[in-house]
């Protein structure tokens, strides 16, 4: 077991027998694909996506098996492998509609607009502007068909055969049953899967949207309730529907058992309000929307140019990634500072970092583990070594019971992030305690994987949820001082359940004092 505590603006880690050094950069990021160059060169295809023009990145979708990826650039897809080569997939980059039967990288696409993997690595594309159709690549023979739509704008179709319908899609996803979902601007539709395999004899229908742009009732069936401009779907583990609704400013849920709909963020009127409830925060135009395993929300804010994170355990909007100025700027270090231009796309990839089309930048950005990202609090005065092998500032690495000290002002509240990872070779407990100090101003916020705890860890000893072999534990606290100059002692102590030896233990202590004056 190893234990860290990240501070505002602070990293530190704990060391036991055995244990390795936990160093992370969660949030951080950087390019992965695009040179900023827009011009197509066929000559980059078969090397590094870092190197090669990929003009105005839009739609993004991640291969689980291969662990590939693939975009839209201009009029054609390309694929990104897992060593990070970049290749046509399809489209000769002359806008049109032609080739099927034949090889996708000899036919005509039209402005594709949405991407979609099925379990079996077949590749569905949509295209929006003068085709509006849904095509389908054959992961085994490369070949392209059409499997939705007749090339006429609508929403047509609904109740028969999906070859007939006609469509406007632009985001797609697929859900657990192998259905096809697409946001089609002032509805949602489902292909629905027949034999397990979507083709175009398919049967499609209307889950949400009626059909008429608008700003819909919540508390209503999905499909009674108006969308202005749906762009994107994604599904939580529960297999609910989220619905970027561009124009609408909103981020929309659909409860997919009883098919009711909500405002799940946003409050319909285009800004910016963070670190708020999501459903009182502002959207300027969310383009994109993910869901991770933990439940967490994700959404590209494109006119904010930002990234924004809606956390599962309160409900609350943040901004993760841009500074809300368009621009080309702050690879390696936190995407909290860096710069965005038109970010359009989102999916996450194998390892939980998140893919970004940055398209006014030409460009394919990663945040490096967001699923687990917690932003910090911004410290008044954080007091440690610099650390040339780590990023940030006041960053500190100490082993053994390391304390800390954190110089804080009057009325403020300093962010504590205790991290655990069970380094054993079992799923595990631990046994969590605040002792010390004054625990009346330690507030205990939230134990990832549990309830409202801080009573019972401010009372005796806490139980954490069982921890995975490898994986970690997130204990978030919040200490505000009293209006004195005394400092005060904050200890947390850690015990693995099944081995209570004295040895697999890890414990953290922050002391905190206020500044002189105690000014706000």
């Amino acid at each position: 077991m190893k234990a860290s505590s990240l501070f505002p603006g602070l990293l530190m880690t704990w060391l036991l027998p055995a244990a390795s050094l936990l160093v992370a950069a969660p949030g951080d990021i950087s390019t992965v694909a695009g040179d900023g160059g827009s011009l197509y060169d066929s000559g980059d295809e078969g090397n590094p996506a870092i190197d090669a023009s990929i003009f105005g990145p839009n739609a993004i979708a991640y291969d689980p098996s291969d662990g590939s990826y693939y975009l839209t650039t201009g009029n054609r897809v390309r694929r990104i492998d897992s060593s990070g080569i970049i290749t046509l997939f399809a489209g000769t980059g002359v806008p049109g509609y032609s080739g099927d039967d034949g090889l996708a990288t000899a036919a005509q696409l039209r402005f594709p607009s949405g991407l979609a993997v099925d379990s079996a690595g077949n590749v569905f594309i949509a295209e929006n502007n003068n085709s509006y159709k849904i095509r389908r690549v054959d992961a085994m023979t490369g070949v392209i068909t059409t499997i939705c739509g007749n090339e006429t704008p609508g929403n047509t179709g609904d109740g028969g055969q999906a070859q007939n319908a006609q469509i406007s899609p632009v985001g797609m996803e697929f859900d657990s049953s192998g259905n096809l979902v697409i946001a089609c601007g002032s509805v949602v539709r489902r292909i629905v899967a027949g034999d397990g395999n979507i083709d175009a004899t398919d049967i499609i229908e209307r889950i949400a949207g009626t059909g008429s742009a608008g700003s819909g009732a919540d508390g209503i069936a999905a499909t009674s309730s108006a969308l202005q401009s749906a762009t994107d779907v994604a599904f939580d583990p529960d297999g609910d529907l989220y619905i970027a609704d561009l124009l609408d400013h909103k981020i929309r849920k659909v409860d997919m058992m009883t098919g009711i709909i909500s405002t799940f963020a946003g409050d319909g009127v285009a800004g910016f309000v963070d670190d708020v409830a999501a459903t009182s925060g502002r959207l300027n135009g969310p383009s994109s929307v993910e869901v991770d395993a933990s439940y967490n929300v994700f959404i590209v804010d494109n006119d904010n140019e930002r990234i924004r994170k809606v956390f599962s355990l309160d409900s609350r909007i943040l901004s993760i990634a841009g500074t809300g100025v368009a621009g080309y700027f702050g690879d390696g270090g936190s995407a909290n500072v860096a710069q965005l231009n038109n970010p359009w796309g989102i999916v996450f990839d194998g390892s939980q970092n998140l893919l970004v089309t940055d398209n006014g930048n030409h460009r394919v950005r990663r945040i490096e583990s967001v699923a687990a990202f917690v932003p910090a609090f911004q410290p008044d005065n954080a007091i440690g070594a610099k650390s040339s092998s780590l990023r940030g500032n006041g960053v500190y690495n100490g082993v053994g019971n390391q304390k800390v000290r954190i110089l804080m002002k009057k009325g403020k509240k300093a962010g504590i992030f205790y991290r655990l990872e069970n380094d054993g070779n079992a799923d595990d407990q631990f046994r969590v305690t605040v002792n010390r100090g004054d625990r009346r101003r330690f507030q205990t916020k939230w134990i990832a994987g549990g309830a409202n705890v801080g009573g019972a860890m401010l009372a005796g000893t806490y139980v954490s949820p069982t921890v995975g072999e490898g994986e970690s534990l997130l204990i978030v606290g919040q200490v505000k001082r009293r209006a004195d100059r005394g400092a005060t002692t904050y200890v947390l102590r850690s015990t693995s359940v099944s081995d209570v030896g004295k040895f697999d233990q890890a414990q953290a202590s922050v002391k905190i004092k206020l500044q002189r004056g105690g000014k706000k």
